[in-house]
């Protein structure tokens, strides 16, 4: 069962097309998603706010612990989910290697 992107309808389209190009194994729909998949709800925000575990904030920033729990999450390799995180202009701290 493929895990799930809840995206604002006005990125829709382009997080469609970017999650195919990059061939990750993530639906990505706009409204709710069924209730025994795992997902994951993307907002627009900015640099003041961080993601939780079930939230990506667009602009935002996400602690790697956070970050590697998502991916897990999403069923992501952890550069899958750095390379949505880049898409989304999301800027990783507090890296458990010291990196960030």
């Amino acid at each position: 069962m493929p895990s799930t992107l809840v995206v604002p309808l006005d990125r829709l389209p382009t997080l469609q097309r970017w999650v195919a190009e990059q061939g990750l194994p993530v639906a990505v729909l706009a409204g709710a998603p069924a209730s025994d998949e795992p997902w994951v709800r993307v907002e627009q925000g900015d640099r003041s706010q961080r993601c939780e575990p079930t939230l990506l904030v667009a602009g935002g920033r996400i602690s790697c612990p956070v970050a590697l729990g998502m991916a897990k999450r999403l069923g992501l390799p952890a550069l899958g989910l750095g390379a949505l995180l880049d898409e989304l202009e999301i800027k990783v701290g507090s890296c458990s290697l010291g990196c960030f």
